[in-house]
């Protein structure tokens, strides 16, 4: 792949994400179906299959048991199509797949932090939706993910050889602010800096010659 792509000139332009529906609700608890203990930190985990070993459901499984002995009150909440019952000593919640975005926005508002710990990933969506709702993301340093979390600014990335539950821990202990963390999604996102992007790139003359052909 550095072969094929080494003298190409590369272009990153996260997809588009509605900021509109993707921000902070303070209204999001009364807004919600499913019962969440807030009174415990929220952790979020999305992923249409989660029992895909690259989603790493498991090693979020495990992170989360070291937690639980480190006397952290954890509430777990699975958005996907989990098949499989899973073992867990603290209290968690499966939701299934979720279409609505609306609804969608407001679980990552409930959460104390979103947790994606892909062995493999690009730039995920789910990613920025979390960030514009102010949710602080904790993963692993693989892929883009390291273009969309500012170590300690709205969250927290770690090696995927080391433990996850030491960067959970980091994160849980630290006091984010879902206004700062919006604002630093909204600066990238933003609708207007997107398009920029998009024409930036598709006006270029190298690309028009290539694709008149």
């Amino acid at each position: 792949m550095t072969t094929v792509f080494r003298n190409k000139q590369i272009s990153v332009i996260r997809n588009p994400v509605d900021s509109n529906i993707f921000n902070i609700n303070e209204n999001a608890k009364s807004n919600l179906e499913f019962k969440v203990d807030q009174t415990k930190s929220v952790i979020l985990f999305v992923a249409e299959n989660p029992e895909d070993e690259r989603k790493g459901l498991m090693k979020l499984l495990l992170a989360l048991e070291v937690l639980q002995s480190k006397k952290h009150e954890l509430f777990l909440m699975i958005i996907g199509n989990l098949k499989s019952n899973i073992i867990l000593n603290i209290p968690y919640l499966t939701t299934g797949i979720i279409q609505d975005e609306k609804k969608l926005a407001n679980i990552y508002n409930l959460a104390s932090l979103f947790v994606i710990p892909s062995l493999e990933d690009n730039l995920p969506n789910t990613v920025s939706e979390a960030l514009l709702c102010g949710t602080p993301v904790v993963g692993y340093d693989i892929g883009g993910l390291k273009e969309m979390v500012v170590q300690g600014v709205n969250g927290f990335l770690c090696n995927p050889i080391d433990e996850l539950a030491n960067t959970l821990n980091l994160c849980i202990n630290s006091n984010f602010s879902r206004k700062e963390v919006r604002k630093t999604a909204i600066e990238k996102l933003n609708d207007d800096i997107l398009l920029s992007q998009f024409l930036t790139v598709y006006d270029k003359p190298s690309f028009l010659a290539k694709t008149s052909h």
